[in-house]
């Protein structure tokens, strides 16, 4: 459903999708994705909007998108707003099996629950699409992963092209994950730390 609104050269438009199975229009995907319910509103002029087309520029645009994606038995909700030229994304997802979507992994792993924040204009964003550039965008993604019965817990930080990542992992049987060990072994707890330019992570 969809309905637009044009008055005194101001445009508003107002559209909302459910139950819409993807993988008809994406059959690559290596899992079932189903758009179950989206609303999107977007307003500006219209002199905006035509110009955006031709340079790239929306930054006289607003818009806001709340979307919930099933997901391999899983959920996504994401929630996006861009205004005045910035854009904020935030994300939940959780009980996902990633084995279906990375299928020769060593362990049985499965996204429990995760959260994505990310901000930054929306001219770096398309930029950073072009040029992986992304030096302009900041980002806070923390997840819980389940590992062989055990947990992994990641929290990412991304501020000025800078990365900052904190794992703790425990409870993890490792056989499976290295299979020719010569007694049974459990890594019980676990700390890791890094930080690096995500130019160099990207190299």
């Amino acid at each position: 459903n969809a309905s637009t609104r044009l008055m005194g050269g101001q445009v508003n438009v107002i559209a909302d999708a459910r139950q819409l199975q993807l993988d008809r229009w994406l059959p690559d995907l290596p899992v079932s994705v189903a758009l179950l319910d989206c609303s999107v509103n977007v307003s500006s002029s219209v002199e905006t909007l035509l110009n955006a087309a031709q340079i790239q520029n929306l930054s006289g645009i607003n818009a806001t998108v709340n979307a919930r994606l099933g997901v391999n038995e899983g959920t996504v909700t994401t929630q996006t707003q861009l205004s005045n030229g910035q854009l904020k994304i935030v994300a939940n997802a959780g009980q996902i099996g990633v084995n279906d979507i990375i299928p020769n992994l060593p362990a049985t792993i499965a996204l429990l629950d995760a959260q994505v924040n990310t901000s930054g204009s929306i001219s770096t964003f398309l930029n950073a699409a072009q040029t992986q550039d992304l030096t302009g965008i900041n980002a806070t993604v923390n997840a819980r992963l389940g590992v062989n019965e055990g947990t992994l817990t990641t929290r990412t930080q991304l501020n000025n092209g800078q990365v900052d990542l904190v794992a703790n992992a425990g409870e993890i049987q490792l056989n499976s994950v290295v299979p020719n060990l010569p007694a049974s072994v459990r890594l019980l707890d676990s700390q890791t730390t890094l930080s690096a330019s995500i130019d160099s992570l990207l190299l």
